[in-house]
């Protein structure tokens, strides 16, 4: 008898921790109910797929099968009303600039122990 794997249900993409560690850090004597929760799970994952799929559809029409920044933030100008809008566009300016330049100062600390390493063998030749 051939034993049958049972097919794994896809995982489904839940901000519920996030959620509450954004209401800790602004109400830190608030709670969220279960019920609560779940809405605000279901609203944060249709703002994504909507953002998301706009900005694919921004990409398709500029012919391009990336999406970029700029897409993500027309999208955002699209979906989302103006307040909400800015505020993100704003935070995602500030994201992007931090890892921007991390990645910069990463680039530049391999450069110079690349030129380290350089000087080394030319020392010991």
């Amino acid at each position: 008898m051939v034993r049958r794997r049972r097919k794994k249900e896809p995982r489904k993409q839940s901000y519920k921790l996030y959620i509450r560690r954004v209401l800790r850090d602004v109400h830190v004597d608030k709670e969220i109910s279960i019920r609560t929760l779940n809405i605000m799970n279901s609203f944060v994952n249709d703002a994504f797929d909507r953002i998301a799929s706009e900005a694919t559809r921004i990409a398709h029409y500029d012919r391009r099968k990336t999406v970029t920044l700029r897409d993500m933030e027309f999208a955002v100008r699209l979906v989302l009303p103006d307040g909400m809008a800015k505020t993100g566009n704003q935070g995602a300016s500030k994201v992007m600039t931090k890892f921007y330049a991390s990645r910069v100062r990463d680039r530049m600390r391999r450069t110079e122990a690349r030129r380290a390493d350089f000087q080394l063998q030319m020392v010991q030749a």
